[in-house]
């Protein structure tokens, strides 16, 4: 004990943080099994672990054991936790990770951590400056690594990528990317015309820096004229990249890159000249993706490249507008002649910014990050197109054929990942549906549920095999979740109870959809997320879902199963429609 309160006298700084991970620490999971630790609640962590290095930097550049040696046993314990869970969370830990490492003299293990994230920048979720960030501590750790004939070459590479692939606006890459860029070897017949000029730009902001003995004034000018040498570069920069050069298309890692195709394809050359990458979120986000490359596709006649997890493969397999690729894996993007980046997330900045006057679909904020305007979406089609292999199809005759003769077949998917938008009487719903229909339990972890012969669970099971049981059904009873949006792809007639989020905005893309919300609640939609507690009732329970009656469910069951008369497995196989002609707009109610 005497040694407890001497340590925390002594550091109080270090013993903070390590009472402030033990609570972190102990927090548990939910209901689906992901943890209850929000990106917020693990932000604070790594930004409390941030500041501590702040604080105690003089100690981590001269290499003062004690302190080093606890931080890192700390950072460990907190980089095993539920932050792993979070993408963009994982990325800022291990940011801060190489730059504790850089500052201790560790430039090896420093380049180890950053170096799968600067190899793969479409897996940095969040702001596009963590990939700037990623990008430049890379650099530095090859520098202190003394990899000098790499960082000259990925320097420039890597600027002039990101200047052309539509990221990022020009001006300010130079500032950022200046310790690198003064390093540059211009002497090589190949290098390209800009490249001197970068150099000499940011060895002259170099030189800015430094100290000395000289008149505020001259002090000021220098920094003016370095200042303007920086944005003089960024404006060659943008010059260059408008025009045609063969050393401008530079690959970022290794050699022999192939040059990357013309946009528009001919009728056998369907090889992929767009990269769209998206590493991060849920299913539901990924599907309302498909109408974007399905435009794309169609638009420039060639097939787009789609980076997404593997595991979202099989519900996404067999589209014939794009290919799949696995975001975790290694992709060259120097093959490519354009690269959008969804993983930085076009509809979450329009609602942070918008909250709560959201009136875009996003379906339609993913198209436009992608670079598909809203006319173009409308020419090809806003809707998602569910497709089953046979062995999906199999299951879902099989579920079918589980049905007693003359109950229809009624879908829920019982939570949302998010529980603020989750139905709280779920369980009087499901009794309630029993009584009338054979009812088909959806969620990714068993669930209690009402014992009745009437009501399957289908719990645990493979996403295709959950795409599938989607397909079987006659309706479909959902929240604001992934399998409401396949529903929709199947053209299967679906009941969307809604409250903090508006069913208007969240199924423009959608046709019958049969809406369930709260009347009379005038906060609604507050499109409040999981880290803020609702106004009305002080805490995280949603009281707009909450008010929802159960009959106001099953009266909007009867309706939507008005839009669905009892189909054989041929028609359920037949396909929704033609493509839309490329002259005629095509508008989804």
């Amino acid at each position: 004990m005497a040694d407890k309160i001497l340590d925390a006298l002594s550091r109080p700084d270090l013993r903070e943080l390590e009472m402030n991970l033990d609570r972190f620490l102990a927090i548990g999971v939910n209901h689906a099994g992901h943890p209850i630790a929000r990106p917020t609640d693990c932000r604070a962590m790594t930004d409390l672990f941030s500041a501590t290095f702040s604080i105690n930097r003089r100690h981590f550049e001269t290499r003062h054991s004690a302190t080093t040696e606890r931080f890192f046993q700390l950072l460990y314990r907190f980089e095993a936790s539920a932050v792993r869970s979070y993408g963009s969370e994982i990325v800022r830990l291990d940011l801060l990770k190489t730059r504790v490492l850089l500052s201790v003299g560790r430039p090896e293990e420093a380049a180890a951590t950053v170096g799968p994230w600067a190899e793969r920048p479409y897996r940095i979720e969040g702001d596009f400056k963590l990939v700037l960030e990623a990008l430049k501590l890379d650099l530095a750790a090859r520098m202190n690594c003394g990899q000098i004939e790499d960082v000259r070459r990925l320097a420039f590479a890597r600027v002039i990528f990101l200047a052309g692939s539509a990221q990022r606006r020009v001006f300010g890459l130079t500032k950022t990317f200046y310790q690198a860029l003064a390093i540059l070897d211009s002497s090589s017949e190949t290098e390209h015309w800009v490249v001197p000029i970068l150099a000499k730009a940011a060895r002259f902001h170099l030189r800015g820096q430094r100290r000395g003995r000289r008149l505020w004034l001259v002090r000021y000018l220098r920094r003016v004229l370095a200042q303007a040498a920086l944005i003089s570069a960024d404006a060659l920069l943008f010059l260059a990249i408008k025009l045609p050069h063969r050393a401008l298309r530079v690959q970022l890692e290794g050699a022999n890159s192939p040059s990357p195709r013309p946009l528009r394809g001919e009728a056998n050359d369907q090889e992929p000249a767009i990269l769209v990458t998206r590493a991060m979120g849920g299913l539901g986000d990924i599907a309302m993706m498909t109408p974007g490359l399905r435009a794309l596709a169609l638009r420039y006649n060639r097939r787009v490249a789609f980076a997404i997890p593997a595991k979202f493969h099989p519900a996404l397999a067999g589209d014939p507008h794009y290919d799949l690729i696995d975001s975790d894996g290694f992709i060259d993007l120097a093959q490519y002649r354009r690269w959008r980046n969804l993983t930085a997330c076009p509809a979450a900045r329009y609602e942070s910014r918008r909250t709560p006057n959201i009136k875009r679909g996003r379906v339609e904020l993913f198209a436009r990050g992608m670079g598909v305007k809203l006319n173009l979406l409308n020419r090809y089609g806003q809707t998602i197109q569910g497709r089953l292999s046979q062995a999906q199809r199999a299951v879902r005759d099989e579920l079918r054929l589980r049905a007693p003769a003359g109950r229809r077949i009624v879908g829920v998917a019982l939570h949302s990942r998010e529980e603020y938008r989750d139905y709280p009487a779920m369980g009087q719903l499901l009794r309630e549906l029993a009584d009338r229909y054979f009812v088909i339990a959806i969620h990714t972890t068993p669930t209690p549920i009402p014992d009745s012969p009437n009501i399957v669970g289908w719990f645990s099971k493979p996403l295709d095999a959950a795409i599938a049981a989607v397909a079987a059904c006659d309706t479909f009873i959902s929240v604001d979740t992934a399998l409401f949006h396949f529903a929709g792809g199947f053209g299967v007639p679906t009941v969307g109870i809604f409250g903090p989020t508006s069913a208007k905005v969240r199924s423009t893309h959608l046709t019958n959809v049969v809406p369930v919300e709260a009347p009379g609640l005038v906060c609604r939609p507050c499109w409040r997320n999981e880290d803020e507690i609702c106004q009305i009732s002080g805490n995280f329970d949603s009281v707009c879902m909450a008010s929802i009656r159960s009959q106001e469910i099953l009266s909007a069951v009867e309706r939507a199963l008005m839009l669905a008369p009892e189909r054989s497995s041929a028609q359920l196989d037949a396909p929704r429609g033609p493509e839309p002609h490329p002259e005629r707009a095509v508008v989804h109610s």
